[in-house]
């Protein structure tokens, strides 16, 4: 009550619970597990989704009063790779982070950030934040250039991209460029 509730990635949210949502929202009451008891509500509903919701109603997938109940305020952030002025900014944050939980005091190789930047980022801030930390774990003072260029290796090969580098670096510069 008189709080905010943030829902992520809430197309995975199922149809049924899609409609006590909605409920929830058009009614601002709830009745909590086990109890009869109807309880008057005043929140704020934020929610997030990487996918396109219009197409997700065209599917079945959304269901659209719930899309008009949410959609007040719609904010588009584009992703990581799109940023090119947020990268750095938010690969030092995230350095400074885990190298004060680590007990370390870890620089970024102008080199390694530069193979950061190229890389194209399909799980945006949280790829990145999870790649800094993981740097930072095996990194002593600075983060080395082939420290990144290994995990974006091994990255690449997860998401089964056979790309030559040339390739890659070619593609992010021209869709940071656009």
């Amino acid at each position: 009550h008189k709080g905010t509730i943030f829902l992520d990635e809430i197309t995975e949210m199922s149809p049924r619970l899609q409609a006590r949502l909605l409920r929830i929202i058009q009614e601002k009451e709830v009745i909590p597990l086990g109890s009869e008891k109807i309880i008057p509500i005043d929140i704020r509903v934020i929610t997030a989704t990487n996918k396109d919701l219009t197409a997700e109603i065209k599917n079945g997938n959304f269901r659209r009063d719930l899309y008009f109940r949410l959609n007040i305020l719609n904010l588009k952030i584009p992703p990581l790779i799109a940023r090119n002025d947020d990268f750095r900014l938010l690969a030092e944050h995230f350095t400074k982070i885990y190298s004060k939980k680590l007990g370390k005091k870890l620089t970024l190789n102008e080199k390694a950030v530069s193979l950061l930047e190229n890389y194209n980022w399909p799980g945006n801030i949280r790829e990145l934040e999870n790649v800094i930390e993981r740097l930072c774990v095996i990194s002593e003072s600075k983060i080395r250039e082939q420290d990144v260029r290994g995990i974006i290796n091994e990255l690449n090969i997860q998401e089964g991209n056979s790309d030559s580098s040339i390739q890659r670096i070619t593609q992010a510069h021209i869709l940071k460029t656009l």
